[in-house]
């Protein structure tokens, strides 16, 4: 057995989250892939005035999960240099553990709250490693399994190493790539004829 195999699955599960769409999220947030913190919560939305004449504009905010993924896409347009990709897995790390104080925070007595406070043993909580993080240091070491589809240029990743000159993320893609290159053959030799 492959050593590389649980890591796989965690990679599948970072190209489905690359490529998440704002429908799909309440299923994918199933998966434990991040902290449940990113899924629930939203930033307002900023009023920024462009000149003292213009009327204000309301620009939304985005969902937590989407500044990840971001983040995620950019480390794939990148190749995951491996700095960027420590950057990404300290950043989930911290946050995880900001989303897990403020849980126990919100918990406690205000009198357990001040004598944690006073003792310093509120903080750090428990150090977790998520399904993101292992993905992402995994493609940061096998940079070669990163790709983008040659017809519709989707993020994807090669789990199989015997499939590394794959060029599609999925059937439809790769019968689209069979078809184009059937038909510029075609052209290049007179359909056949001769």
């Amino acid at each position: 057995m492959d050593k590389a195999d649980p890591f796989l699955g965690y990679v599948s599960d970072l190209v489905d989250f690359v490529n998440l769409k704002p429908e799909d999220v309440e299923e994918f947030s199933r998966r434990n892939f991040l902290p449940k913190a990113v899924w629930g919560t939203r930033p307002a939305s900023h009023t920024i005035v462009l000149s003292p004449n213009a009327p204000p504009k309301q620009i939304p905010g985005y969902q937590l999960w989407q500044t990840h993924q971001k983040k995620v896409q950019d480390l794939w347009k990148e190749g995951f240099p491996f700095e960027r990709c420590l950057e990404l897995v300290v950043q989930i790390d911290r946050f995880s553990q900001q989303a897990q104080a403020w849980e126990q925070v919100l918990q406690m007595s205000g009198e357990e709250l001040q004598k944690r406070i006073d003792e310093r043993t509120l903080f750090p909580p428990k150090p977790e490693t998520w399904p993101i993080q292992k993905a992402i240091w995994f493609l940061s070491v096998n940079r070669w399994r990163v790709q983008f589809c040659k017809i519709c240029s989707q993020p994807f990743a090669i789990i199989a190493p015997h499939t590394r000159k794959q060029g599609c993320c999925s059937i439809p893609c790769r019968n689209e790539a069979d078809t184009r290159r059937k038909h510029r053959w075609g052209k290049k030799n007179n359909w056949g004829r001769n």
